[in-house]
């Protein structure tokens, strides 16, 4: 699971990652693209849960198919609540899988840069400055193990720090 505010660079980790693993995404963001055309996109919590249950149903068949990657990252979720990493590691462990944390953080200065430089091209285009602020005060902490990435260093640095990390027989639920 990857973790973290809008703007914290959950979707460019996931993308470097799938070189250096070999890994897949799978976005919430790219199915609720797929599943709601744009004059139904609501954003909410249930649309949020319906494409959340899609990725974990197709994860689940990606994790028990013949060509599995070793690796399903899963992206397009903050994570904000327990409840939702709650559903991610139950999915995972229904599976038969594995599963990790990587919580991205960032300042608040590079969050919002990073969102006002992509709302013409992020699928999810209720990212703005209002959702990051509130997606921020609703935040609960994270209580499984996890590894915690400062995306303000260079990307290099962090897909370095989240391989070594993903890669770790030790770690693994």
């Amino acid at each position: 699971m990857l973790a973290g505010l809008p703007g914290a660079g959950k979707s460019t980790l996931a993308a470097a990652l799938e070189t250096r693993l070999g890994a897949i995404t799978l976005s919430k963001d790219i199915v609720r693209a797929a599943l709601f055309p744009a004059a139904t996109l609501d954003y909410s919590e249930e649309q949020n849960d319906i494409c959340m249950h899609a990725v974990y149903a197709a994860a689940t068949y990606l994790s028990r198919s013949e060509r599995a990657p070793e690796f399903i990252l899963l992206d397009g979720r903050t994570f904000a609540r327990s409840s939702h990493i709650a559903a991610a590691t139950a999915a995972a462990e229904r599976a038969g899988a594995g599963w990790r944390i990587l919580l991205l953080q960032c300042s608040e200065e590079t969050a919002l840069e990073r969102i006002r430089a992509s709302r013409a091209i992020h699928p999810a285009q209720d990212r703005d400055e209002v959702l990051y602020q509130r997606v921020k005060a609703e935040f609960e902490p994270i209580r499984q193990p996890h590894l915690v990435l400062d995306t303000d260093q260079p990307l290099e640095q962090c897909a370095a720090q989240a391989v070594a990390y993903l890669t770790q027989d030790s770690q693994r639920s």
